[in-house]
């Protein structure tokens, strides 16, 4: 029998990437774990003011639209860290362009109050549960989108969004590129 690997180590000439601290990933115990179940059940409403702007329309542009909105999410999920409300702004414009572009860049910012503390451990903050602030995430987003149609019910797109996740927990404190080229069914 050989000896057991230990993470980091140097194993048949590759190196092994330690593993995260298994209270970060999953929970330490049963409680943990259920604290942390996402699935539940949520609902929402949204206001939309959309209006054309007539005088930018040309040969190139066929159509713009201003528009803008207000969005209330509440979500209950099964486990007490994602028990949450979204409160969002969203402002963006909305254009059809020459051989059937269209194109929409946005940009939004939304708080997002969460009803209890985290199960999630700060570094340096006391243990988890002796915390005394629920959750609270502040987010703001950008996109852009350009599609063409190809058939009837299909089209094609590209697609950039840029998030910023501000938290007062560590974990859920980042930022994130999404760049995607899409093949859209509509029926």
């Amino acid at each position: 029998m050989g000896r057991a690997h230990q993470p980091g180590q140097q194993f048949h000439g590759v190196r092994r990437i330690p593993r995260l601290p298994q209270d970060l990933v999953s929970g330490d115990d049963d409680r943990v774990r259920a604290q942390r179940d996402r699935s539940g059940q949520g609902v929402g409403a949204a206001l939309r003011h959309r209006i054309e702007i007539g005088a930018l329309r040309s040969d190139f542009i066929r159509r713009f639209e201003a528009n803008g909105s207000y969005t209330y999410k509440r979500y209950w999920a099964k486990g007490s860290d994602w028990d949450s409300q979204l409160h969002e702004l969203r402002l963006g414009f909305e254009s059809l362009l020459a051989w059937k572009l269209e194109y929409d860049v946005w940009g939004s910012v939304g708080f997002m109050p969460f009803d209890n503390i985290s199960s999630y451990p700060q570094p340096g903050a006391p243990p988890p549960g002796t915390l005394s602030d629920p959750r609270k995430d502040f987010i703001g987003q950008v996109g852009a989108d350009l599609e063409r149609p190809i058939c009837d019910h299909f089209s094609v797109s590209t697609r950039y969004t840029y998030l910023r996740n501000e938290s007062n927990v560590t974990v859920f404190d980042y930022s994130r590129h999404v760049v995607g080229g899409y093949l859209n069914a509509y029926f």
